[in-house]
């Protein structure tokens, strides 16, 4: 299947890594904001801490180790086969081609139109910048899309975190391209041996856990469309 674009240029972004470890991105203006992953993870996360107090602290690595990079081999096949790369597959292990195999008939069925991949933006009202999987149409409806791998199933109480990262992304680009309305998030989450797990929502639903986490941002200076 080959997806029709219709490419909207952002201006490229600097990532900067401080020596705490935390990301940044440096904008055209020479502003140094947060990325929107690093923000989410200063938030209170107990289930997260109970798993980590549960298994220990050098097993919770190894895990999120593998997880980082199964993560990375998905969005790298996911990128090629989105761009109609006909060698997406080359190279990677069967099992994380495994996980892409298991998303990709939701790509072919619900992609209309794709804007942009893998692309950083910001937000001067938000203080905050990200890279985003995908800008797309879904349905025929402007969508924010990020690709997640787990070893299991997750509960939908468990990854309000990607419901707002997705959220920040779509307010950002409202702000960067004036006129454009972006109603609709979709996360989709490969799972190793199951199903697939596909979130599709509305971002307005969203707004009010955006303005809790990014405090410095008023309600009424977010250039968001309802």
């Amino acid at each position: 299947m080959a997806f029709d674009w219709l490419q909207i240029p952002f201006e490229p972004l600097e990532q900067v890594t401080a020596v705490d470890g935390k990301r940044y991105y440096k904008t055209p203006q020479g502003n140094c904001y947060k990325s929107v992953t690093t923000k989410l993870a200063e938030g209170p996360h107990p289930e997260l801490d109970r798993w980590k107090e549960r298994v220990g602290q050098v097993e919770a690595d190894r895990i999120s180790n593998q997880a980082a990079t199964r993560g990375e081999a998905l969005h790298r096949i996911a990128e090629k086969y989105l761009k109609n790369q006909t060698d997406y597959s080359k190279g990677e292990m069967p099992n994380n081609l495994a996980l892409f195999q298991s998303i990709k008939p939701y790509l072919d069925k619900k992609i209309n139109l794709i804007y942009a991949t893998e692309t950083a933006v910001y937000s001067d009202t938000l203080k905050v910048a990200g890279t985003t999987d995908m800008f797309c149409q879904w349905d025929s409806i402007n969508t924010i899309s990020d690709w997640k791998t787990s070893t299991r199933p997750k509960k939908e109480k468990w990854i309000e975190d990607y419901f707002i990262q997705t959220t920040v992304y779509a307010l950002a680009i409202e702000e960067l391209k004036p006129g454009l309305i972006i109603p609709q998030i979709a996360i989709i989450i490969a799972v190793e041996n199951e199903e697939p797990q596909i979130f599709v929502k509305r971002k307005e639903n969203y707004l009010a856990a955006v303005y809790k986490v990014f405090k410095n941002a008023k309600n009424q200076d977010l250039p968001f469309s309802q």
